[in-house]
């Protein structure tokens, strides 16, 4: 198994994971995926999950993946295009320690340090931030 992979720019090294991971492969995925970390250049690492599905395997060999891209100094991110896969890591909470996104431009403008990301402000609502809590006081300057 070797997985199709591309730069994309200084920041971002791209993994296309297009197989279903099952117990048959799950080894063989596992250490082409390792190696590819491993010797990224990059520091943020997307996983592409094409494949149709993802499996128990497949989450597996995702979180090893996760903590060999931590002892490499690299962030693991996932895309997962596929409704019921998305779903899969939704019911199994594995979204947020995976960071999962819908979309590779989503995952690739997650990834970017608030500094470089755009800011979209609060919005509004009766004169206060829609975030803030009605009678919280504010300190004046």
């Amino acid at each position: 198994m070797s997985p199709t992979n591309h730069r994309l720019g200084p920041r971002h090294f791209v993994v296309v994971l297009d197989e279903v991971v099952d117990l048959d492969n799950e080894a063989t995925v596992e250490s082409a995926l390792r190696r590819l970390v491993r010797t990224a250049r990059e520091r943020t690492v997307v996983i592409d999950i094409t494949a149709p599905i993802i499996t128990s395997a497949g989450l597996h060999v995702l979180l090893r993946l996760r903590r060999t891209a931590l002892a490499h100094a690299r962030t693991l991110r996932v895309v997962a295009r596929e409704p019921t896969t998305r779903w899969v890591f939704r019911v199994t909470r594995l979204e947020q320690t995976l960071k999962v996104s819908h979309s590779l431009e989503q995952a690739l403008r997650e990834s970017l340090p608030s500094s470089v990301a755009p800011h979209v402000p609060h919005p509004r609502r009766n004169g206060r931030a829609a975030d803030e809590r009605p009678g919280a006081r504010h300190s004046r300057r």
